[in-house]
């Protein structure tokens, strides 16, 4: 009778082991639960066998996406069945801390380094699909710049822009809305290029202003109105008129 081989034989118990444990992955995204912060991904790496065969991988419910958040503070957006993101394996069963307030818990069991304790990472994508691609962008793009970017490479692309030498620009073929209790604008000039304002409100003005073109009051053209009733020498002009 052959003696066994145990190299053999612990390598092949080493091998199954680390088949049995789950290690940070590309998955695609096949369901989403953005209020709940939650997501269902397929992995995108089949497994691969000794001969040669392979199968793809089961899809993982669940799965909690990674906000850069605290408990006051947020940067949320979108995640879209398609997407990629990058799963990482906790290394304890972590069902406990789905379901709890963040607070210290035994595990359910002994299970390491699971892809059923994933968390998912949003931002990894192919080099193909990269968004950083100044091509597929409707605003001029600098990969050098600062940006935060919405609806990226279709007509409502919206960006919030910090460039390389400074300047910061908000960009929109939509409306942009500041709604506070108060807003301050300090600087030493100020250009403002509008085809057409409108101010509801009361205005108080401090300094002098330079105006080219017509102003009128109340309908009446400021620089060449009339008055009717009109005194002499000292008295007092009457009403103005049209």
């Amino acid at each position: 009778m052959q003696s066994p081989d145990f190299g053999l034989l612990i390598n092949n118990l080493i091998d199954r082991k680390a088949a049995e444990t789950a290690g940070p992955i590309p998955c695609v995204v096949v369901a989403v639960d953005l209020p709940k912060s939650r997501c269902d991904v397929r992995p995108l790496i089949s497994t691969l066998y000794q001969d040669g065969t392979f199968s793809e991988r089961p899809i993982v419910l669940g799965v909690p996406i990674v906000w850069p958040t605290t408990s006051r503070s947020a940067m949320t957006f979108p995640i879209s069945v398609g997407d990629t993101v990058m799963c990482i394996p906790a290394e304890a069963n972590m069902d406990q801390f789905k379901v709890g307030i963040g607070q210290p818990f035994p595990p359910d069991d002994h299970r390491r380094n699971s892809e059923q304790d994933y968390i998912a990472v949003p931002g990894l994508a192919p080099f193909p699909k990269s968004v950083n691609n100044p091509v597929i962008r409707n605003w001029d793009h600098n990969v050098n710049d600062f940006v935060i970017s919405h609806n990226i490479s279709t007509g409502d692309e919206v960006e919030i822009r910090l460039t390389q030498s400074g300047d910061i620009y908000i960009n929109s073929k939509h409306k942009v809305h500041l709604k506070a209790e108060h807003i301050e604008l300090e600087s030493d000039t100020m250009a403002v290029n509008v085809g057409q304002t409108t101010w509801n409100g009361n205005i108080s003005h401090t300094g002098n202003y330079t105006m080219t073109g017509q102003a009128r009051f109340n309908g009446v053209l400021f620089d060449t109105h009339k008055h009717v009733g009109v005194t002499p020498g000292n008295g007092i002009s009457g009403v103005v008129t049209a």
